[in-house]
């Protein structure tokens, strides 16, 4: 899969495939041609990618603090992550160049998984999420999930999701069985593997989509069809999820 680049109206965005099917991202802050990367799991493909787009990495992982001493490394302060030199908390910002990145902790996934939340001071804004997923709950539960989604459900319905992985097609495949009769869940899958035939990623999609089509943030509307709380509903979903 080839690398891919997004310009948007918060910053360009360089997508990398890593690894079977991760994605790392390269935010470039257009000021000066600095960059942070996102999750970058194999580091010398991560600056490769970044030295041919002509950009310069301010941020990375302890591999890349090998590679380019003195490079800032930021991470979750809740649970421990190898070469970060810079621990984060729950609403915290960080300012680089133009852009405000908030930090969103995300603890259904691990109790400290982070979501960033970057606005430029154009107000235009991206956002991160499992797309069409949310991710397993290895250390938290469904209504730290629900809690999560709820907050992102309020954000502006044009901004960009970016994902950790290439799940799209087979998270598509799980939406249908949980509302066959979705004509954007099904439109979405149809394109989906087309993108993948291709060999291009699926990323980035938008809020408006991910209301539409991801299950995890259609509790309300699926708590109209299955009994239970909201927070039952998303039980049920990832526990269903989890088997498919």
């Amino acid at each position: 899969m080839n690398n891919t680049s997004v310009r948007n109206p918060c910053a360009n965005v360089l997508t990398v495939p890593v690894l079977s099917d991760n994605y790392s991202y390269i935010v470039i802050n257009s000021n000066d041609n600095t960059a942070l990367c996102v999750d970058p799991a194999e580091p010398r493909k991560v600056i490769d990618a970044a030295k041919a787009a002509g950009v310069v990495i301010k941020g990375g992982n302890a591999e890349m603090s090998r590679l380019i001493p003195g490079i800032d490394v930021y991470g979750s302060s809740y649970e421990p992550t190898p070469g970060v030199n810079n621990p984060l908390v729950d609403g915290q910002v960080i300012d680089f160049g133009s852009l405000g990145i908030t930090c969103i902790k995300a603890a259904y996934h691990t109790k400290g998984h982070m979501l960033y939340h970057v606005k430029s001071s154009k107000n235009h804004e991206m956002q991160s999420i499992l797309f069409t997923g949310c991710g397993r709950f290895f250390e938290g539960t469904a209504a730290e999930c629900q809690y999560v989604m709820d907050k992102i459900a309020q954000m502006p319905s044009d901004m960009l999701i970016y994902c950790g992985h290439e799940y799209t097609v087979k998270n598509l495949e799980f939406a249908v069985t949980v509302e066959p009769e979705n004509p954007s869940v099904l439109s979405k899958l149809k394109w989906s593997r087309e993108q993948q035939r291709l060999g291009n990623p699926t990323v980035p999609s938008t809020l408006q989509e991910e209301l539409e089509y991801n299950p995890f943030m259609r509790t309300r509307v699926l708590q109209e069809h299955i009994q239970g709380n909201l927070v039952q509903v998303m039980q049920m979903l990832r526990e269903k999820k989890n088997k498919f």
